[in-house]
């Protein structure tokens, strides 16, 4: 997997659940646990299949919304959750049906977390739970994304 340029946006195509009075849900940007996620799944907007590429994760829905992020914004983000450093990295990753498919990497004090797989083993102690961090981490990619919501 390669790092992908920091000049770049890449898109979190959005479920209109995720949507309410403009504020992005926290549960856009969760690592599910029931598939194991390392990453939270992202299309590349410059890449010349993006747009097909968002209608058919929104299987041809029309107005397809999506939280823009710059990659040298959320990459440069060194963020400290319940005395944990959190840092995010974006990717390439392997889709044979998404040609611009692309995730967002979550390091939690330089381990990568996974969706459903406990990290305490590398993290500070602390009085909040593992639960808790996530949702905190979630919160802040979605505030992020949240700054530039565009439409298809």
């Amino acid at each position: 997997m390669n790092s992908i340029g920091k000049d770049e946006r890449v898109a979190r195509v959005l479920k209109p659940s995720w949507l309410y009075k403009g504020e992005i849900a926290a549960a856009a940007f969760n690592l599910r646990p029931t598939l194991k996620e390392t990453y939270v799944s992202v299309l590349r907007e410059h890449i010349p299949t993006f747009e097909q590429d968002a209608k058919t994760v929104c299987k041809e829905k029309k107005n397809i919304l999506y939280a823009s992020i710059k990659v040298d914004e959320l990459e440069e983000r060194k963020e400290t959750v319940a005395e944990q450093t959190v840092t995010f990295q974006i990717k390439e990753t392997d889709n044979d049906t998404l040609k611009s498919h692309a995730g967002i990497f979550i390091a939690v004090n330089g381990h990568n977390i996974v969706g459903g797989e406990p990290f305490e083993s590398y993290i500070k102690e602390s009085f909040v739970s593992e639960n808790d961090i996530i949702l905190e981490i979630s919160k802040r990619l979605a505030k992020v994304g949240g700054k530039d919501i565009r439409s298809l």
